[in-house]
């Protein structure tokens, strides 16, 4: 047997006749045209006017989510404690896996402390003093340290608070 490289023979199909209509209707007396899948069908369908067809919703949680996710964290250290494997937890409270691991380990680690949010990400927010002398030294503008312009821009103003 020859060793070579393998073509697919080509189709012997007879090229689609132009549709008249812009919309991509086909013409009259010609069958429709087959979907391309189900699933392409339902998504289209089911799909909001205007959005992308893999759109998804935000994921941060929201301040009002936290008394919840606080909750369902506290129901998981509950199972741990009762020696509920990670595969179970997952399906008793409907989450993943990989967020049970990681809450087991922050339990191990640090007790129901470990297991509860932290707050919001980014660090430590300013204090009421240091505010007042960021807003001091807005107030004396960008020229004074040094900028070439009388922009404050959200750079600047990282780089002043240091």
């Amino acid at each position: 047997m020859e060793a070579g490289p393998r073509h697919r023979q080509p189709r012997n199909r007879p090229p689609a006749p132009p549709s008249p209509d812009p919309a991509g209707a086909p013409a009259a007396g010609s069958p429709p045209r087959p979907l391309r899948s189900r699933q392409a069908a339902s998504s289209r369908r089911s799909r909001a006017p205007g959005t992308a067809p893999h759109a998804h919703p935000p994921s941060r949680r929201t301040g009002s989510q936290r008394p919840a996710q606080e909750r369902l964290r506290l129901q998981a250290v509950e199972r741990f404690e009762c020696g509920q494997k990670n595969v179970e937890v997952a399906t008793a409270l409907r989450i993943s896996v990989r967020s049970v691991e990681r809450w087991r380990r922050a339990w191990r680690e640090g007790g129901e402390a470990g297991v509860l949010p932290k707050g919001p990400p980014g660090g430590p927010r300013l204090s009421e003093i240091q505010i007042a002398e960021l807003e001091r030294e807005l107030e004396r503008g960008p020229l004074a340290h040094g900028w070439a312009d009388h922009r404050w821009t959200p750079a600047r103003i990282k780089t002043l608070i240091g």
